[in-house]
This record gives structure tokens, C-alpha cells and sequence, in this order.
């Protein structure tokens, strides 16, 4: 009988020890971890601080919103001011005397008003009695940050009207409603809170023309009053 090959097989212990501790090394190295990149924390924010930060930008914007619209209502305040007032003036020397009253709405710096003036003259053997009214229009202006605090300055003008009635030394009446002219004044104003004291002064040049009597009787001649007497009076702001 034959007998089978026998094969043994050898290697080599070093080459091989060499190479599994060659590829343990690189199962190593492709273990390594690389090293965790670093967030900076102020970089992470939260969906709920994002909210808090909007609400105060929100916070903040309204609060300067309603800064600047505070002096625009202040300012509107005072521009639209109310103001109602009454005054008064008196003249008189030796037989001649003169009154006047008026009231006058301002608003907004405009003013509408109405005189009631009185004039009477017994010097000259005649009695001379003017009752004229006038339509008057001013305009204050605001003197507070030129001069005084609290100072206002009015001028003015009226359009006349009324009637005159003149009574002869042999006591004859002529009437008259014909009348020009015209009345200039100006007044100065200070507040105190919503009060305010007045001081002016008020000249009229009035002309009363065509008087007649009952009679028929005509009176020639045009008679004219020229003068001007200092008014006061009190003042109510709104």
C-alpha cells in the first residue's frame, strides 16, 4: 500500500506577529475620536429669550412713541386756547364824558368782539349824545418767551355803527344813524393760572353826518369825536 502525503505547514511567527500588531495600531488610530468643536454659549439662544428680547424692543418703541406725542398734544392745547374777556374804559374832563365796555371771544389767537361806547358833551351850549357800537376783530400774540412769562399782546380794530342825537339851545332834537369811521386798540394780557388781568387803551374817530329832527329841519354840518380812553378788565382761559 501506498501511504497518503502528510503536509505540515509552517510560518514564520515573527512576520506575522509584526503584521497583526500593524493592523491592531491602524484599528487604533481609526478609533480616535476627533476633538468636539466648541459652541460659544452667547451664540445659543433659546426661542423663549428671543421672545423677552422682542418685547422689549417692542417696550421701548412704544414708550418713545407716546414721548413724542405728548408735547405734540400739549402743543395743540395751547395753540387751540379759549379765551373770554371783559373790559371797560372811562374818560371824562370838565362836561364831556366817555364809557366803554366789551366782551370778545378769542380763540386760537383770533378774536371777535363787541364795543358799546357812550359820549356825552354839554360844553358847547349844544348836548351832544354818541351811542356807537363796534364790530371788533383782533389778534392776541404770545409775548411769553420775548419779554414776560405769561404775557400776551392784543391789537385790534373795530368797523362802527350806532346813533347821535344832538339837542339845540332851543331844545330842538336831531338824530342821525350816518356814521364812518373807525376804532383802534390794543391790550396787554397776564395770566394767572386760568384767569387774566387786562390793561389797554382804545382810540375811535367817529363821524356822525345828516342829522334831522322830527320837524323836517335839517342840522348842516358833519360832527366828528376824536379820543381815547385807557380800558381794564378781566380775562377766563380754557
Amino acid at each position: 500500500m501506498i501511504e497518503p502525503y502528510e503536509f505540515t505547514f509552517t510560518r514564520p511567527l515573527g512576520i506575522f506577529d509584526d503584521w497583526r500588531s500593524f493592523s491592531d495600531s491602524s484599528k487604533a488610530e481609526d478609533k480616535t475620536e476627533l476633538p468636539a468643536l466648541e459652541v460659544p454659549e452667547k451664540d445659543i439662544k433659546t426661542d423663549s429669550q428671543d421672545c423677552q428680547e422682542c418685547k422689549s424692543m417692542q417696550s421701548e418703541d412704544e414708550m418713545e412713541l407716546q414721548a413724542e406725542e405728548e408735547p405734540q398734544k400739549d402743543n395743540e392745547t395751547e395753540t387751540h386756547s379759549f379765551r373770554l374777556r371783559l373790559l371797560y374804559g372811562s374818560f371824562s374832563v370838565e362836561k364831556v364824558k366817555a364809557t366803554n365796555n366789551s366782551i370778545a371771544l378769542i380763540w386760537n389767537g383770533w378774536g371777535l368782539g363787541h364795543t358799546n361806547d357812550n359820549y356825552l358833551d354839554k360844553k358847547s351850549g349844544e348836548t351832544l349824545e354818541f351811542q356807537t357800537q363796534f364790530t371788533d376783530l383782533s389778534y392776541t400774540f404770545d409775548l411769553s418767551e420775548i419779554i414776560i412769562d405769561s404775557l400776551t399782546m392784543t391789537l385790534g380794530a373795530g368797523i362802527p355803527s350806532g346813533e347821535a342825537k344832538i339837542t339845540s339851545s332851543t331844545n330842538t332834537a336831531y338824530k342821525s344813524s350816518t356814521v364812518s369811521g373807525y376804532s383802534f386798540f390794543t391790550v396787554f394780557g397776564i395770566e394767572l393760572s386760568y384767569f387774566e388781568i387786562l390793561a389797554g387803551f382804545r382810540l375811535n374817530n367817529i363821524k356822525y353826518s345828516e342829522f334831522e329832527s322830527s320837524s323836517a329841519n335839517t342840522l348842516d354840518g358833519d360832527y366828528t369825536v376824536f379820543g381815547g380812553q385807557p380800558v381794564v378788565g378781566l380775562g377766563l382761559s380754557f
